[in-house]
């Protein structure tokens, strides 16, 4: 992030933006004295020159889209989050909903692992004692 006060280089020997707006300043104070009126510009040229500032700061202003969509996901969580509490009537009960809605999606998914895991020991035992008895002589 640039400094506040920090000065741009400006290429090609051209003056620094302060220096053309003190510039600019002199020379509107030199015409007014002279004629009197302030300039007048159309209202298409007031567009134009609006437009294109809405442009630049646009470019200037751009987000990022993961930040975005983290920040819609989150605030769908909480708004679903303060339907259940109004449903339930606390947020306490809305709480206690969404622990068992997790509660059981993981037992779901975890009882076939679970099922996998009890045949992998049970065959892990039954190699070890085959191992064992023809070590020992057995058949």
């Amino acid at each position: 992030m640039r400094s506040w006060f920090s000065r741009r280089a400006t290429p090609n020997g051209e003056p620094a933006p302060l220096d053309a707006y003190k510039q600019g300043r002199v020379d509107e104070h030199d015409r007014l004295a002279k004629t009197g009126t302030a300039a007048t510009s159309t209202r298409g040229e007031t567009d134009a020159a609006y437009d294109r500032g809405r442009r630049d700061e646009r470019l200037r202003h751009r987000g990022h889209p993961l930040i975005t969509f983290l920040l819609v996901i989150l605030s769908l969580a909480a708004l679903a989050m303060i339907y259940l509490g109004v449903r339930t009537g606390s947020f306490a009960a809305a709480g206690a909903v969404v622990d068992s809605a997790f509660s059981s999606g993981v037992q779901r998914a975890n009882s076939p692992v679970v099922g996998a895991e009890n045949k992998a020991g049970s065959a892990l035992e039954n190699a070890g004692a085959n191992l064992k008895n023809r070590a020992s002589g057995q058949p």
